[in-house]
């Protein structure tokens, strides 16, 4: 568990590591569904990951008014550790994410597992 300082209440702290692996496991299953090589399959889970994450920003600004800057700061992850920082941050994450899965998706992209792990 994340120490308090980062969310001081525990009960929500369960909640949000809950829906946290959820979410990543809901990513996992459409990227395992969606394709049949390894390459296309991790590319199809960073795009619906960058997708995901820069709506959840969007969401959080069209119904509760927050973040009000991008340089507001939020805890991004809570597994396998807290991370936070400015908004900003997973935003241009995710959208090199998002390019990185679609040029990994492409069929026309070669592809060694070995150039992964460089």
């Amino acid at each position: 568990m994340p120490d308090s300082s980062i969310l001081p209440d525990s009960s929500i702290t369960r909640v949000e590591l809950l829906r946290e692996a959820s979410a990543i496991i809901i990513l996992i299953t459409m990227a395992l569904l969606s394709a049949k090589k390894l390459k296309e399959r991790f590319g199809a889970f960073l795009i619906a990951f960058s997708i995901w994450d820069i709506f959840y920003y969007v969401f959080l600004r069209l119904f509760v008014g927050w973040p009000n800057s991008l340089l507001d700061i939020d805890v991004f992850f809570l597994i396998p550790v807290p991370w936070v920082g400015p908004v900003l941050t997973p935003i241009v994450t995710s959208a090199l994410l998002f390019l990185l899965g679609i040029y990994l998706y492409s069929d026309k992209t070669p592809f060694r597992r070995k150039e992964l792990v460089k």
